[in-house]
């Protein structure tokens, strides 16, 4: 698996109303996915580096590793800290 480089992509107010099942669904259209994970899809949720979804299986430890420093660049930009350096 290769882990994307960070693009600073644009952050929603953390205020904002969560909505799940709106948020798959564009992501699912961002991605081409709409008729199940693909490579695209599969790049997306921070949660499932703490088990969300059924966590990650796939991944080596360096790849975890990686995806987890990619991610905290996120945290950081939001000022907060990643849940698994708490």
């Amino acid at each position: 698996m290769a882990v994307p480089s960070f693009q600073d992509l644009p952050l929603a107010d953390r205020d904002r109303r969560w909505d799940g099942d709106a948020a798959e669904k564009r992501v699912r259209k961002f991605t081409g996915a709409e008729d199940g994970p693909n490579a695209a899809y599969r790049r997306v949720a921070a949660g499932v580096m703490e088990g969300a979804r059924g966590g990650i299986d796939d991944v080596s430890p360096r790849e975890a590793t990686r995806i987890k420093n990619h991610l905290a660049k996120y945290y950081k930009k939001m000022d907060d800290t990643p849940p698994w350096d708490d």
